[in-house]
């Protein structure tokens, strides 16, 4: 190429570089560029979030799934505004691609490294999503519903639906049975404030020390504190007060789930996470319990999805057990959430418990078969 040549070309991009109009659409083009980047992460990060939170009756998505399709519509995006920048011509939309694309393997490879480096990160960001406390979400929002429907009322998120702390209060009430002073109706957030220390102030009469949770964080939606405080909540009123052979709360509770389990093969309780991930501690607890309604034998531990899928289902559809986990979620993590299955355990104890109680407190007729052989 002859020195004119390479004059040519040199004035014709400073001519370009220099043109008003292609410096305008070029900015244009960067910034709304980074403000679909921006939504688009930011919208994905936040509907994520909330998918993993629901109740889910099918199988969870992959991680990776998400990360493939997130990438997809990055691509598709932005041909789309490179299309738009050219008038819509399919025409200059494959001149271009195959410009910067096909004819620079060099620059095109350089590229390959910070769209590497991008992609592991979004990986990380949907891993980090995927372990969120999706499961301590689902279990103790189940849990609380579970209370609140005896009067008719439901939460749906759980750091947004107690902030004005009526239904608080209102769980307080039902799961103690006793009454909580009269909340204010109205709609400032003094009157927020007011509604939720009422609640802190009742945990703490049962001898609770609530550590660096106040009313204004729980206000405010922290979700966090909200859930540390569910926590409290479940441990005072549904784990505490269990009591077998001389250990309570958690330990009672172990205990009680290792005595039950005992008879069965290939169960082995001896923690609340990965002794329940083949799902067959659920199964024999329930069979146990109530032997008609599961076919134990049956069980193969290497099917945890079917197990686990199998305890849910006979529990919420005899045992009036709502189901607070997610099979897929217990299955695709190393360690499950102990405190979701501490809280959905207690829920089969006392359950079975108060099945008992009722049994006793009743005649035994000679037609009437219920295998308790005690709560402990």
């Amino acid at each position: 190429m002859d020195c004119r040549r390479l004059e040519q070309i040199f004035n014709k991009h400073t001519r370009l570089c220099l043109d008003p109009a292609v410096a305008m659409a070029s900015s244009r083009l960067k910034y709304m560029s980074l403000g679909v980047l921006v939504f688009q992460t930011t919208s994905l990060v936040l509907t994520m979030r909330y998918s993993r939170t629901l109740q889910s009756d099918g199988p969870r998505y992959l991680a990776s799934s998400a990360v493939v399709v997130a990438e997809l519509l990055k691509i598709l995006t932005c041909v789309m505004l490179v299309f738009k920048e050219h008038s819509y011509s399919m025409r200059a939309l494959n001149s271009i691609l195959r410009q910067e694309i096909a004819h620079k393997p060099m620059e095109t490879l350089k590229l390959a490294i910070p769209s590497g480096i991008y992609t592991l990160q979004n990986n990380l960001l949907y891993v980090a999503l995927s372990n969120l406390d999706a499961a301590t979400y689902q279990t103790f929002t189940a849990w609380c519903n579970s209370h609140l429907r005896k009067m008719g009322v439901q939460i749906e998120n759980i750091e947004e639906d107690f902030r004005d702390g009526l239904k608080l209060m209102l769980l307080l009430e039902v799961i103690s049975g006793e009454r909580l002073p009269k909340p204010e109706r109205g709609k400032m957030r003094v009157h927020f404030v007011s509604n939720v220390n009422k609640a802190l102030d009742f945990i703490a009469s049962k001898g609770v020390k609530l550590v660096s949770i106040g009313a204004e964080e729980i206000v405010d939606g922290n979700a966090k504190m909200t859930l540390g405080m569910i926590w409290t909540i479940i441990l005072r009123f549904a784990i505490q007060d269990i009591s077998v052979e001389e250990t309570s709360a958690k330990e009672g509770l172990l205990l009680w789930c290792q005595r039950k389990t005992a008879p069965y093969k290939n169960v082995n309780v001896q923690n609340f996470h990965i002794s329940w991930k083949d799902g067959l501690a659920f199964n024999a607890l329930i069979h146990r319990h109530r032997p008609e309604l599961i076919d134990y034998d049956k069980l193969r531990k290497d099917d945890p999805l079917t197990n686990l899928n199998n305890a849910f289902d006979v529990a919420e559809k005899y045992l009036d057990i709502p189901k607070m986990l997610d099979a897929e979620d217990i299955v695709g993590t190393a360690r499950p959430d102990e405190k979701a299955i501490m809280t959905y355990v207690s829920s089969f104890y006392h359950a079975f418990s108060g099945a008992q109680k009722d049994q006793q407190s009743r005649a035994p007729g000679p037609q009437q078969v219920f295998h308790t052989d005690g709560p402990c």
